[in-house]
C-alpha cells in the first residue's frame, strides 16, 4: 500500500508529498497530467563543516524531492535564520531542519530545545545529524524531541529513510 502525505504551505499550496514505496515525481505526474504546481521543500541545514555540507547537498540533489536548501554554519545563524532577523527578514520558513549536533558556537541540543519551545517553530521537523552510534546520544536527541537521528556517514537510501521519517510525525525511526 502506498500513503501519500501532501505537504501544505500557510497559503494550502502542495509543497511537496511523501510517498512510501513509490517515486515523488512518478507520483506528481500522474496527478492532472503533471501540471501539479509543487513548491520546493525548504530545507535548513545546520553544518558547520563544509565539506560535510557540500556532501548533504549533493546527496539531496540525487533525490527526487524537489527542495531547495539553505545551509547556516553554526547555531547562532541558524536561529537568526529561523527567527528571520537582520539578513533572513525574507527568509522561507523551512519544513525540515537537518541539525548536527556539534556545533562550534552551541551545542545542537540548545538548538533543538530554542526550536521546540518557540510556538512558531515547534512544529518544524527536525533530522539530528551526527557522527555517533551511541545509544545515549540517540535517546538524548529524542528527549530534545527531534524527529529522527541519523548516523553519518550514510547513504542516499539512508537519507531518504530519514527525510520520511523526520517529515512523518507518526514514526520513531533511527536510521544506522
Amino acid at each position: 500500500m502506498v500513503t501519500t502525505l501532501p505537504l501544505r504551505d500557510e497559503h494550502g499550496a502542495i509543497t511537496a508529498g511523501m510517498m512510501v514505496g513509490r517515486d515523488i515525481t512518478a507520483e506528481i505526474s500522474s496527478v492532472k497530467g503533471g501540471h501539479l504546481p509543487v513548491n520546493p521543500l525548504e530545507i535548513l541545514l545546520v553544518e558547520d563543516d563544509e565539506m560535510s555540507a557540500q556532501l548533504m547537498k549533493t546527496m539531496l540533489s540525487r533525490t527526487n524531492l524537489p527542495h531547495q536548501l539553505h545551509i547556516a554554519k553554526d547555531g547562532e545563524t541558524a536561529l537568526t535564520f529561523l527567527h528571520r532577523q537582520n539578513e533572513y527578514q525574507d527568509a522561507p520558513l523551512p519544513r525540515l531542519i537537518m541539525l548536527d549536533l556539534n556545533l562550534p558556537d552551541m551545542s545542537g541540543y540548545d538548538i533543538l530545545t530554542s526550536i521546540k519551545n518557540d510556538p512558531n517553530l515547534d512544529a518544524i521537523p527536525i533530522l539530528v545529524l551526527t557522527g555517533s552510534k551511541d545509544i545515549m546520544n540517540i535517546a538524548q536527541a529524542y528527549k530534545f524531541n527531534a524527529n529522527a537521528y541519523m548516523a553519518k556517514p550514510f547513504t542516499k537510501v539512508q537519507l531518504d529513510k530519514a527525510i520520511n521519517a523526520a517529515l512523518d510525525p507518526f514514526l520513531f525511526v533511527v536510521v544506522r
